[in-house]
């Protein structure tokens, strides 16, 4: 489950000690290919009637009972070897056997099984404490994943994101770089008009719109970011290790899904917000639209569409299982595909990007609304995720 932290102590068991260590390291072995959930359910039924946890000092010494019988438990086996301690004190020590928990670290993330008793690992680090369990058995008690659910998993992967170097990157550069963009452009265009020369811009553009422009092509940042949480994963292997530690893959998904959401919500707050100010320091206060749509109604219609393309981007890429796949695809879809299918099908209007862009953008006859646009969007998001459980529980790992 992962590799040995400590040099292991080891304590040879003779007798009947050495049969009944024997026996556990077998029945653990064979205990660890159940899948997580069901090997939660099995410890429950063993312990279930035994009393509280021995004292330290006895569960120390029959950890270093299963080390002396077992190189594997000895070294990167420690769920076998946890499993084991269980099995052995249950059947000796009067049956008080310690509390069993499975978990993990997030930087840098790996996975562990250890028993303790008291609140306290034995034969572990200190450090050891600070991993989040996801995995509990306790004598006399109903299983249960942790004391504080689906709110540990989330707060693990907000942690284990903000470890991941290329998603953090791609926050701060779209964050800040699309502020700092807009000033540029806006700037950029203010300055040819003052000189006289509007022939340069075509009519295109000019000082008012030129936000547009940028958010138009920078929520290419938020299909980076959707994408690179899986990818970045998956790279450094920390993907294998979670869907192994975890009992419930909908609940994994669903702490990922906020975690993406919450950082794409992020990252259009200061990307959207950044732009406007940044316009409003080179052209002063011009509304957004001369349509009496007001600012922070576009302000939000934009911050809601890139939140929701950046969740869309990573269901997506837990579909496929690969981000790489999910940011191609994405952007194929949002930078050249939906245009081309916009001008030769009505139906191209419930495409994700184009429901999204009705959030903020004018009005036409025949298109969607703000409203129903977001309905669109929110539907693409939902059936992606409906499609992300069905594939990561599907998941086999190898």
């Amino acid at each position: 489950m992962s590799l040995p932290i400590v040099e292991e102590p080891k304590f040879y068991p003779h007798g009947a000690e050495l049969i009944r260590t024997r026996c556990a390291v077998v029945g653990a072995f064979f205990l660890t290919f159940l899948p997580p959930h069901v090997l939660q359910f099995v410890l429950q039924l063993i312990v279930k009637g035994s009393r509280s946890s021995p004292s330290a000092n006895v569960v120390a010494r029959v950890r270093a009972q299963v080390c002396a019988v077992s190189a594997h438990c000895a070294g990167q086996g420690c769920l076998q070897r946890s499993v084991a301690v269980v099995l052995v004190c249950r059947l000796h020590h009067h049956g008080a056997v310690p509390v069993w928990k499975a978990g993990y670290r997030v930087s840098p993330f790996a996975a562990h099984a250890w028993v303790e008793t008291d609140n306290c690992p034995i034969g572990e680090p200190e450090y050891v404490k600070d991993y989040i369990s996801v995995l509990e058995v306790h004598p006399e008690s109903p299983m249960h994943k942790s004391s504080e659910g689906n709110n540990v998993m989330i707060r693990a992967e907000m942690m284990k994101l903000v470890s991941l170097r290329a998603p953090v990157i791609v926050a701060v550069v779209t964050a800040l770089g699309t502020a700092l963009a807009t000033w540029w452009i806006t700037y950029a265009v203010k300055y040819t008009l003052e000189n006289g020369r509007a022939e340069d811009l075509n009519g295109v553009i000019d000082s008012s719109t030129a936000i547009w422009m940028i958010l138009d092509y920078a929520n290419i940042g938020i299909i980076l970011f959707g994408s690179w949480i899986m990818y970045e994963e998956q790279g450094v292997g920390n993907m294998r290790t979670t869907l192994l530690s975890v009992p419930n893959r909908a609940s994994l998904l669903w702490a990922k899904t906020v975690t993406a959401l919450v950082g794409s919500l992020l990252i259009a707050i200061v990307a959207v917000f950044g732009s406007y100010a940044s316009r409003r320091l080179v052209i002063g206060n011009i509304p957004l639209r001369a349509d009496g749509v007001s600012d922070i109604q576009l302000l939000f219609g934009v911050i809601s569409y890139w939140t929701l393309l950046g969740t869309l981007t990573f269901a997506f890429s837990v579909v496929v299982r690969n981000g790489l796949i999910g940011m191609g695809v994405m952007l194929m879809l949002t930078l050249a595909v939906s245009q081309y299918l916009y001008k030769i099908t009505e139906f191209a209007r419930f495409l994700p990007d184009q429901a999204g862009m009705r959030l903020y953008q004018p009005y036409v006859d025949g298109e969607l609304g703000p409203i129903s646009g977001f309905v669109v969007l929110c539907t693409w998001v939902i059936a992606a995720l409906i499609g992300g459980v069905i594939s990561m529980n599907r998941w086999a790992v190898r």
